[in-house]
């Protein structure tokens, strides 16, 4: 069912920073926060227009609801995927429909992998949505312009089903290659992302998403020269981590089961992680890789 659309609303953090100082200056103990008007990215009127009856796909992901900041980048983020229209060959931008990831715009500090390593970043968990979305877009058949996995496998998401997003250098794109628009609706709820595509039409084929047994590629040693150590002893600083490499695949049928079309996706490489050593080496050498 169609619901009428409400106007929301916002914290504006900057002018609310400023009128913050402003009572502080003046001696003042309070402050009137500064709100912005949200207002819906489509109405009830142009779904009504477009004819949107049939969900064609829906996809989830699940998180930790305990880790509050990671939780409300998800929320922010859906949100302003929520309701989004995208026309018949009509070309979608992560980046350009969730913007710049800042504190000013609503986003927290959460954990973000950069480099393989899990570090806080303004809009952690923001990739968690661009990977659920880009399952959906697979499963509605679109077509895939840009797409990069991360530099690790994930918790939430299987591998070489992610997509990683960096505003201003990582995006992901696509195109609505079906003759009707497509209209896109989210859903944060307990533990669970869902993000869904309606349309006026129903699809003619069913898509499955499968991945090839991954590749295993092992880790290289990273020898340092410490000579505070006894001679040939060895330190372990760091415990290194295989990579993987698989591909994925889309795979057409028809409502009967029967395979009418297999396309090659992508393949996705998640680096391994060095083991690094560290050894008083007798040669006088500072490194070495093994």
């Amino acid at each position: 069912a169609i619901v009428e659309e409400t106007h929301g609303s916002k914290l504006d953090v900057p002018a609310t920073r400023e009128r913050l100082l402003d009572a502080w200056r003046s001696g003042e103990a309070q402050a009137v926060a500064q709100m912005q008007t949200v207002v819906p990215t489509t109405s009830a009127q142009n779904l009504r227009h477009i004819g949107v009856s049939q969900i064609l796909t829906r996809f989830s992901s699940y998180f930790d609801p305990a880790q509050e900041g990671r939780v409300s980048n998800i929320r922010t983020a859906a949100g302003l995927l929520n309701g989004l229209v995208l026309g018949a060959d009509e070309e979608f931008s992560f980046n350009t429909v969730v913007g710049p990831r800042t504190l000013e715009r609503g986003f927290h500090v959460a954990p973000e992998i950069i480099n393989q390593e899990m570090v806080p970043g303004v809009g952690g968990g923001v990739c968690q949505v661009s990977s659920t979305l880009y399952n959906v877009a697979l499963l509605t058949g679109l077509d895939i312009i840009e797409r990069r996995n991360h530099s690790r496998p994930l918790g939430y998401m299987g591998i070489g089903r992610d997509a990683t997003v960096y505003y201003g250098a990582i995006d992901l794109r696509f195109r609505n290659s079906l003759p009707v628009p497509l209209v896109f609706s989210t859903e944060v709820a307990d533990n669970r992302l869902t993000i869904a595509v309606s349309s006026s039409v129903t699809l003619p084929v069913e898509h499955a998403v499968v991945t090839e047994e991954p590749e295993i590629i092992s880790p290289n040693t990273i020898i340092e020269n410490d000579e505070s150590l006894p001679p040939h002893e060895t330190v372990v600083v760091k415990e290194g981590q295989p990579g993987w490499a698989v591909n994925t695949w889309l795979v057409t049928s028809g409502f009967d089961g029967q395979e009418l079309h297999r396309k090659f996706v992508a393949r996705s490489i998640y680096p391994p992680q060095a083991t690094v050593l560290r050894q008083n080496l007798v040669s006088g050498s500072s490194s070495s890789v093994l």
